[in-house]
């Protein structure tokens, strides 16, 4: 989910560096602003090395409420009054990337507050563009955006370029199905699995299963032709529904999920009384993952 943000901000950074603004010297600069002003997305740049906002686009700017885009006057007081409590640990996280200063992009979700007074969920991407004399960060970039709007881009438009096959392993995947688990149900070789799950990654624009299983990849909740009460089934009546609907056995299911064939049955009936059907070959054809 973070690819995407990260090839935006690639691109407005080789911007800067083509226009020459990338300098210790020409970060106020009016064209840097304006180049920040073209992206459709909120950037804000960070003096890194004292922990303070320097610059606002219009889009974060507006998103705040503030009158300039320039913050002259705040600290880092500011991060603590414009992030939510419950997402301070990423505010612990951005200064151990720069502490330790071995990564490109540092990719975090926020929960921040707009000029509503309203908490917005947001996610972005940061990176380093000016660095100092001894080679320490000194002026970073973030790139951010709603995170309902970049979900609904990755689900709803990039899911649909995956095979049969890659569908069936993000659906495991996102299920707390373990790898050695889906070469035996799926009879592949760890390579075959690996090029697959690469290639889920590349299309859904994120970097790694931990983020596809956090998405919990919300097209993989059942759209049924007629109304059905999927909504009243548990947690684990919804991963043995949608590895039921991929052709799984009971057992296959058993092992995966790490319970026992008598447990997947028991659920299975609960199943089928709460979607009022009688049969296995029933829920595939509700078709619930589309």
């Amino acid at each position: 989910m973070f690819i995407k943000l990260e090839k935006e901000l690639d691109f407005i950074i080789k911007r800067l560096r083509h226009l020459d603004l990338l300098d210790v010297n020409k970060i106020k600069r009016e064209e840097l602003l304006k180049v920040l002003n073209d992206s459709t997305y909120y950037l804000t740049l960070h003096d890194v090395e004292n922990y303070k906002p320097v610059l606002l686009n219009n889009n974060m700017r507006d998103f705040y409420g503030f009158k300039s885009n320039y913050l002259k006057k705040f600290d880092y007081y500011y991060y603590l009054k414009t992030i939510h409590v419950s997402m301070y640990s990423s505010l612990i996280k951005s200064v151990s990337f720069f502490r330790r200063d071995n990564e490109k992009n540092l990719n975090l979700e926020y929960k921040l507050l707009n000029n509503k007074k309203e908490w917005k969920e947001v996610i972005g991407t940061t990176q380093t563009i000016i660095r100092t004399d001894k080679d320490k960060p000194k002026y970073a970039i973030t790139l951010a955006v709603d995170s309902d709007n970049l979900v609904s881009y990755n689900i709803e438009n990039e899911y649909t370029k995956l095979t049969k096959k890659e569908k069936e392993i993000a659906i495991m995947l996102t299920n707390g199905v373990y790898k050695k688990d889906i070469l035996k149900v799926l009879n592949i070789s760890s390579l075959t699995l690996d090029t697959h799950i690469k290639r889920v990654l590349n299309k859904i624009c994120i970097s790694k299963v931990t983020e596809l299983v956090a998405l919990n990849l919300k097209f993989l909740v059942p759209k049924f032709g007629r109304e059905i009460p999927y909504k009243e089934l548990t947690k684990r009546e919804t991963q043995i529904m949608k590895l039921l609907a991929i052709g799984l056995s009971k057992k296959e299911i058993g092992n995966c999920l790490n319970i026992s064939e008598k447990t997947v049955e028991t659920h299975t009936k609960k199943i089928f009384v709460k979607l009022k059907i009688k049969k296995v070959s029933e829920i595939v054809e509700l078709n619930p993952i589309i």
